[in-house]
């Protein structure tokens, strides 16, 4: 899970910016997975890279009675705010893996934003490919896609890998396009092609998310939301090579 609880004020593209309702958002989410049965789930591990106080994280765990590991880690705040969020959360994740104490090199995990809750993330594990270095989402339709939230687009959102493949993959991102999402699409892409790691690009399931977006501000189970994902849902099932 990755976390800000206190947004700097020079990323613009953050409407919800209030540290107590973000603050809010991150202990619903962790409620969530630390409720999910642990042969499915055993541990979490949550970053956070605004120096925030994460004691209500773990006061959460006890009070709920957590059975999993949980790691709590802090890391640096010093990505250059003009670089926006998705660098600043890249950054976030490579130091996360050098420090965690929970992850070898080649565990599986599953990484999504943490104020949001993947509500069939049971499904998604069920049905992921029995190996991989990395299972993901990417969209390629020109226009329809941009429509939809970005085209040659990777969902940064949500995704599974394991930490020795995610710093091959998306490690030192320092010329990274300011989209991050569309600098990790183009090296998902070449990856591919060159044949190099076992990627899957497409999830099997649409994922069911449960929360805001930052950036508008709005429910993840709103009308709008809604028919996005039956769409996305509907030509995973019928028109799989649609990339929407």
């Amino acid at each position: 899970m990755t976390a800000t609880i206190a947004p700097s004020p020079a990323i613009g593209e953050t409407l919800r910016r209030d540290p107590g309702l973000r603050l809010r958002d991150y202990c619903e989410a962790l409620r969530w997975y630390l409720e999910l049965p642990d042969q499915m789930i055993d541990r979490v591990v949550l970053l956070e890279n605004s120096r925030s106080d994460l004691s209500a994280f773990a006061e959460l765990a006890k009070r709920v009675g957590a059975t999993k590991s949980l790691e709590l880690l802090s890391t640096s705040p010093d990505a250059p705010p003009e670089r926006g969020k998705g660098y600043a959360e890249s950054l976030m994740i490579e130091e996360g893996l050098s420090r965690s104490n929970l992850l070898r090199p080649d565990s599986t995990f599953w990484k999504v934003t943490g104020r949001l809750q993947v509500l069939n993330l049971a499904t998604l594990i069920r049905t992921a490919p029995a190996r991989f270095d990395l299972y993901c989402d990417l969209r390629d339709v020109p226009l329809i896609a941009d429509l939809l939230g970005g085209n040659q687009w990777m969902e940064t959102r949500l995704f599974a890998t394991t930490p020795a493949a995610y710093l091959r993959l998306f490690g030192g991102q320092a010329d990274c396009d300011y989209v991050i999402e569309k600098g990790f699409y183009r090296l998902v892409r070449a990856a591919t092609a060159a044949n190099e790691m076992n990627i899957y690009p497409r999830f099997r399931r649409q994922p069911v998310l449960e929360g805001f977006s930052g950036a508008s501000g709005a429910s993840y189970r709103s009308l709008f939301y809604r028919v996005k994902g039956l769409t996305r849902s509907i030509s995973r099932l019928i028109l799989p090579r649609l990339w929407l």
